[in-house]
């Protein structure tokens, strides 16, 4: 088999993707996403399911990920901030969801970077905290 027939291409879900079992190799960058990133990234999936319930059909893509299947683990090679921010704004609406593999501590040691995840989650629960109507939505897709 040659290496692009060992190479697929999926169109997953959010939730699909987040059952895998991830990790993040060390070289990957720190992770910089602001505040004003996530207001983006919530306005966007806000927006989508106005159109969802307007267009049956309609479909938010988040954009290209890239893993990298390594025995058990799916290493992200692309997309590293969107997954992270996906973490972040499940954990948001569901306290009890646990990610397969990620290991905030041990892959993101960096300080920057701790603090981004940490002020990003905090952004989140208050962004839910304003718009309750919101959060049903978004817990329903």
């Amino acid at each position: 088999m040659s290496e692009i027939e060992k190479n697929t291409i999926e169109i997953k879900s959010v939730k699909n993707l987040l059952e895998l079992n991830l990790s993040i190799p060390e070289y990957q960058r720190l992770y910089k996403w602001s505040i004003k990133n996530i207001e983006d990234l919530l306005n966007d999936i806000s927006n989508s399911i106005k159109e969802a319930e307007k267009y049956s059909n309609f479909k938010y893509r988040i954009g290209t990920i890239i893993l990298h299947k390594d025995n058990n683990e799916n290493k992200i090679v692309d997309g590293q901030q969107r997954v992270i921010s996906l973490i972040l704004l499940k954990k948001a609406l569901d306290e009890n969801f646990e990610i397969n593999k990620i290991d905030f501590k041990k892959n993101l040691k960096n300080k920057t970077s701790q603090k981004n995840i940490h002020d990003n989650y905090t952004y989140i629960k208050e962004w839910f905290s304003l718009k309750e109507t919101e959060k049903e939505k978004f817990e329903k897709h």
